[in-house]
């Protein structure tokens, strides 16, 4: 269970602008958001808006993802709500009385007839900027323990490798978007990759993106088990990186390819014509596709500048 408290960020010209707090409640932990937590919140905000003329209205809703969390959801809903205008449950199609419960506790609910993903549960609650991350590995004051531990080192490495946005805990379930990010981001992720989809997306819309210390306390045991939901993570990455990083998929191999034979020319000893064909087909297999994955890797980046601008 993930608790998550958040400040809102003020607004410009007295406007009300939404901004989003992301709470997971699916990983079996609990976020402990102190006051210190919130102090580190509240002294980002000044570099998330990068403005001086801004006011003190505040307007903040919260959407919880939620799926079989009839024990937890109504006191994440109530705590949630002492910093929050609205609080929205997106109930996945859970099997208990998760909905019912949130309800009864305050936050407004939206249904899915059946379980569809993480990802999906997001995408309705953005549906009725910048990007803050809370981060577990900032100041250690969580007690994380040793196979989570490896398992966020790997894809925090690979994540950040992949999407070209670089942070601490690639798969921290507290997550804050401003109305900017909101509109423009969309989620194709079904599944728990979608913490890594905010990377490539802030990447691909040059959003911002901040992170502040927050401590988790692991009390419930994880709700699958730790290698599955490591599977399904790195699934996720696999698709994103086929899809929106053609250079990875096309460019890097082809260029391994040519330096491959380029190798075996320079250390075959019987230079046999039929070697020689070899060798320059691979290395014209290789070219074709490098330049192919550069190609459309131009082609996308300046995609995305023309739909920015």
């Amino acid at each position: 269970m993930t608790y998550l408290h958040y400040y809102p960020k003020p607004v410009l010209s007295g406007k009300p602008n939404h901004d989003y707090a992301i709470m997971d409640v699916s990983d079996g932990s609990r976020l402990n958001c102190n006051k210190n937590s919130v102090r580190e919140i509240n002294k980002v905000i000044p570099q998330l808006i990068q403005s001086d003329t801004v006011t003190t209205y505040f307007d903040i809703v919260v959407i919880i993802p939620a799926y079989n969390e009839a024990e937890h959801i109504a006191d994440v809903v109530r705590q949630s709500s002492q910093y929050a205008d609205e609080v929205i449950v997106v109930d996945d199609g859970s099997k208990d009385n998760t909905a019912e419960i949130a309800e009864k506790a305050g936050a407004s609910v939206i249904r899915h007839q059946r379980n569809q993903g993480k990802g999906v549960a997001l995408t309705t609650g953005f549906e009725v900027v910048r990007h803050l991350i809370g981060s577990r590995y900032l100041d250690n004051h969580s007690d994380v323990p040793l196979h989570r531990i490896l398992g966020h080192w790997v894809f925090n490495f690979i994540t950040n490798q992949t999407s070209g946005t670089f942070v601490t805990d690639s798969q921290s379930g507290f997550r804050a978007f401003s109305s900017e990010a909101i509109s423009k981001i969309r989620f194709k992720s079904t599944s728990f990759s979608v913490e890594s989809e905010m990377q490539f997306l802030a990447n691909d819309y040059n959003l911002k993106v901040t992170e502040v210390p927050i401590t988790i306390l692991y009390e419930d045991p994880p709700k699958r088990h730790v290698i599955v939901h490591g599977l399904i993570v790195l699934n996720g990455i696999a698709h994103m990186v086929w899809h929106s990083r053609p250079f990875y998929v096309l460019g890097v191999p082809g260029l391994i390819l040519q330096m491959i034979s380029l190798l075996l020319l320079v250390l075959s000893t019987n230079a046999h014509f039929i070697n020689m064909v070899m060798c320059m087909m691979l290395f014209i297999v290789g070219a074709l596709a490098f330049f192919s994955g550069l190609v459309l890797h131009l082609t996308r980046k300046y995609f995305f500048r023309f739909v920015i601008s």
